[in-house]
């Protein structure tokens, strides 16, 4: 077994980079690389452990993999509504009294548990999950979760959301 991984990690150590963005030219040419970004009236990219780069007037967009294509103003209202949909959460009525944010900034006071602070995720159609993390005795992951819809329903998704809010 120990053979095995040795010979899996020598294998992964060559293997070629996982290529994640892609560069259009104007002359109709396709690049495949790494990673690629603006610098000055360039278009820089990297392959392996070289960057290279073009006239920014040669290229006519980058794509970044993994990256929707989402305008500064749809970035701005997806922030915005993510933290309306965050605030919502916080002041939820606790089955423990007081709001579900009283409550849990409570539980993260305890010395034994490491809190890991509110996240919020966008979903599919206008939909966020809002998320507060705990690590207890720096292990055990504590994950208190809801999901508030584009109306502003929320409704929590998970065992311990449910044993707190009212």
């Amino acid at each position: 077994m120990k053979r095995i991984l040795l010979v899996l990690a020598a294998m992964a150590a060559t293997w070629p980079p996982v290529l994640a963005d892609t560069i259009f030219l104007k002359s109709g040419m396709r690049l495949d690389v790494e990673r690629a970004w603006e610098s000055g009236g360039e278009v820089r990219y990297r392959i392996g452990d070289s960057e290279y780069g073009f006239s920014r007037d040669e290229v006519d967009r980058i794509e970044k993999a993994g990256v929707p294509n989402v305008s500064h103003e749809d970035l701005e209202r997806i922030a915005r509504d993510g933290h309306a949909a965050q605030e919502r959460v916080k002041q939820l009525p606790c089955r423990h009294g007081g709001t579900v944010a009283e409550y849990l900034d409570r539980k993260a006071d305890i010395p034994a548990v490491d809190d890991l602070g509110w996240h919020t995720y966008p979903l599919k159609d206008g939909d966020f999950q809002v998320e507060r993390l705990m690590l207890l005795n720096g292990k055990d992951k504590l994950s208190f979760r809801w999901i508030v819809d584009r109306a502003g329903n929320i409704s929590p998704e998970n065992g311990k959301a449910i044993g707190i809010t009212n």
